[in-house]
């Protein structure tokens, strides 16, 4: 009886012991199998609790590449300008005559025409713009050549003697007449003397400009028109200065008895006037004068006279092209009605075209 108990116990014993190893083994599976899921799942945000995501590895950007400077833009040079000289219209202005009417139409319209071509900034006129200054139909005419210009261009002009109704050096004038006429009002008060008598206009103004000076017949003698004068040409002393008069020369470097006075007092005196044009005597030429200005007893500066006044047979003008930067002036030489300049004329020693160096 006893050895039975004892037999059924030890079943009882084995059976417990067989049934737990197979319960361990068992559990393990599961866990395993477990495992292998949780490795091959892929959580999220959502499913996994403290899971941590590393972001993806980002490039370090690249420093930007410095702008590089810019060259610096260069100064434009001052581009070449031009001047239409008229010299003496007396004769075309003296009569109410539909030919000479008509010259001086054509001679406006081409003036007006060059404007673009020879990139003109001004007309100059040295004087005996009419041939008698008290006649108003003498104007009348010459507004037949201005009315094509004046609104485009400035017209910068002086006296002669006949303006003024001065038909030779030995009688008495009166500026009356031409101080009224209506181109003089176009220049401000500082700009003139009395009204128009001797007047001034800087050129080409912002790039190398040029001083434009303008001495009427019979001006800058006395006291306080050579004051005028002064304070002028110190005020611009650093510029070039054209200086531009009625009577002057007459033949290559002999001047007129009764105009030595500019020579003395106003050509030699400033060191920057370097060109000086004029009329009244008839035919065209160009002379230079050499002038001391330090006293050392060396004329180092150079002035060049040029003097045009062709009217007793086809009426000449001229235009001047200036350039700065080579420092020269072009001169070329015009009769009404042609585009080319004119051919060499023999009657005069000098040509009528030509090139003026180391001008200014």
């Amino acid at each position: 009886m006893k050895q039975t108990k004892r037999l059924l116990i030890l079943i009882l014993l084995l059976t417990f012991l067989c049934c737990t190893e197979t319960a361990g083994t068992h559990n393990e599976s599961n866990t395993d199998a477990k495992t292998t899921d949780a490795q091959t799942s892929t959580p999220t945000a959502f499913s996994t609790i403290g899971t941590i995501f590393t972001p993806d590895p980002t490039d370090t950007p690249e420093p930007p590449t410095p702008t590089p400077t810019p060259e610096p833009t260069p100064t434009p040079e001052p581009t070449p300008f031009g001047l239409c000289w008229l010299p003496d219209t007396q004769k075309l202005t003296a009569y109410i005559d539909e030919k000479r009417q008509k010259k001086l139409e054509m001679l406006g319209k081409e003036i007006a025409d060059r404007i673009e071509t020879d990139h003109l900034i001004g007309v100059v006129h040295t004087g005996d713009i009419v041939d008698s200054g008290r006649r108003t139909y003498q104007w009348e005419n010459f507004d037949l050549c201005l009315k094509s210009f004046i609104d485009l261009i400035p017209f910068y002009p002086v006296s002669g003697n006949h303006d003024i109704g001065k038909p030779d050096s030995r009688k008495g004038g009166d500026y009356t007449g031409y101080l009224q006429q209506p181109f003089l009002k176009r220049f401000s008060e500082e700009q003139t003397f009395e009204g128009g008598k001797m007047l001034y206009a800087v050129l080409n103004e912002g790039e190398m400009p040029i001083l434009l000076l303008g001495i009427g017949y019979d001006m800058g003698k006395n006291r306080q028109q050579l004051e005028w004068i002064d304070e002028v040409m110190r005020k611009h002393e650093d510029m070039p200065c054209i200086l531009f008069t009625h009577a002057y020369q007459v033949r290559p470097g002999t001047m007129l008895w009764y105009c030595k006075y500019i020579e003395n007092d106003i050509v030699a005196k400033y060191p920057n006037i370097r060109i000086v044009l004029c009329g009244h005597a008839r035919g065209f030429f160009c002379n230079e004068a050499a002038y001391d200005d330090d006293g050392d007893g060396v004329k180092e500066r150079t002035v060049h006279v040029l003097m045009l006044d062709e009217q007793d047979g086809e009426y000449l003008y001229r235009i001047l092209q200036i350039d700065m930067v080579k420092r020269t002036v072009t001169v070329r030489t015009y009769s009404i009605g042609s585009d080319e300049p004119i051919p060499d004329d023999s009657r005069f020693k000098q040509p009528a075209d030509f090139m003026i160096e180391d001008a200014f």
